[in-house]
């Protein structure tokens, strides 16, 4: 036991050295290096260690600084060249890639990175376990919602939506939905710290995405029998096929949550990563805190459909002005001047007036033959259309 015992101290003593070593070593390849290189070529340096968070949030919060994206892009990039050599250095600079994409701002510093990256999936100049996960880096990328989806009230702003908008923005999320949960469901083994946090972050990616999902698909539900049938059977892209993801993403979020669970309890790179009980406290699709508020929500609003059915309490009436000339016929249309006020689409930057925030023209209206009925198709950045 005393022999074991000095066996394990020897160990510790030997990785605190190498520690400290690769310390000295990776100050003195930044000594030239301004704030902003220094902290990328930090967070993606090359060692056996997950990516040093203090320094992968400070390029996120960096990315959002208008007076320092310019720098920011040109250390990404520049660091994004230089993958393919050495996989650590790999998996960690999609890591931050990952990072800036989902939490700081991607528009503005991501172009020449994901230009990069692009350029190396297609030359398949990355090791091999880190090539999985580049396609995927790109597609968050270049996602409009990208820095969105992880945000609290995103299913929110999912149910806000009018059905046409939900059903457009669903098709870019339930494809990278798709990726994130097959990779995150991987079963080859994880063998670095670095691709462990890789597919850790993926995996919170694939629960926020399912959480939006899931509040777009209960829209959907809502509104398939008045949907046009055309639009309820089209194919790409139509109802069912929106609804049918949502369900097969269903049973793939539940695998996940219960692997999850498994690598706590297990060996190796992923049972270490130290965020990895905030994500099985906080950040699981089924959990006890979630439950308890829907189990609230259901109960109350049972209770009150029980006490109107028994006419104890009368359905409450919206009060109509006595100038209105609509409060007298429940049929009629509003007047031309004042319309219908639109609900919150998902993005918090889109501008008031309805106008794309990219400069862009709205993509035209999609006619569904043969019923003749114009859908309209927008972006989830932009306001909803008539349907």
């Amino acid at each position: 036991l005393g022999r074991r015992r000095l066996a394990v101290s020897s160990d510790d003593e030997r990785t605190v050295m190498a520690g400290r070593l690769a310390a000295g070593l990776r100050n003195l390849q930044t000594a030239a290096m301004d704030e902003i290189s220094t902290a990328v070529f930090k967070a993606t340096t090359d060692d056996l260690f997950e990516p040093k968070e203090k320094h992968v949030v400070a390029v996120a919060r960096w990315s959002c600084e208008p007076e320092l994206q310019e720098q920011v892009a040109s250390a990404l990039a520049k660091r994004v060249s230089t993958c393919g050599a050495r996989p650590v250095t790999t998996a960690k600079t999609l890591f931050l890639l990952h990072r800036v994409a989902t939490t700081g701002e991607p528009e503005a510093v991501l172009g020449p990175s994901v230009a990069e990256l692009r350029s190396l999936v297609e030359r398949r100049s990355l090791p091999a376990a880190e090539l999985a996960y580049a396609p995927y880096i790109v597609g968050l990328c270049e996602w409009d919602d990208c820095n969105l989806f992880r945000r609290p009230d995103a299913p929110a702003c999912w149910r806000g939506m009018p059905l046409p908008a939900v059903l457009e923005g669903l098709r870019p999320l339930q494809a990278l939905a798709e990726q994130a949960l097959e990779l995150a469901l991987d079963a080859s083994e994880v063998t670095t710290p670095a691709v462990a946090a890789l597919r850790l972050a993926v995996a919170e990616d694939a629960f926020a995405m399912f959480l939006c999902e899931t509040a777009g698909a209960a829209v959907l539900q809502d509104g398939l029998l008045a949907a046009p049938l055309a639009l309820v059977n089209l194919r790409p892209g139509g109802l069912l096929e929106a609804l049918r993801a949502s369900n097969r993403h269903a049973e793939d979020a539940l695998m996940l949550q219960e692997a999850l669970g498994s690598w706590r309890g297990g060996s190796g790179p992923l049972a270490d990563l130290p965020h990895l009980d905030s994500v099985l406290k906080e950040g699981l699709p089924w959990s006890a805190s979630r439950a308890r508020v829907a189990l609230a929500t259901t109960a109350s609003a049972s209770a009150a459909a029980a006490a109107v059915m028994s006419g104890s309490v009368l359905p409450p009436t919206p009060p109509a002005a006595p100038s209105d000339p609509t409060a007298a016929s429940p049929t009629a249309s509003p007047p031309a001047d004042r319309p219908h006020p639109p609900s919150p689409p998902l993005s918090a930057s889109a501008p008031p007036d309805g106008s794309p925030d990219d400069g862009g023209a709205r993509p035209p209206l999609l006619r569904l033959a043969p019923t003749d009925v114009e859908i309209a198709v927008f972006s989830s950045r932009g306001l909803p259309g008539p349907f």
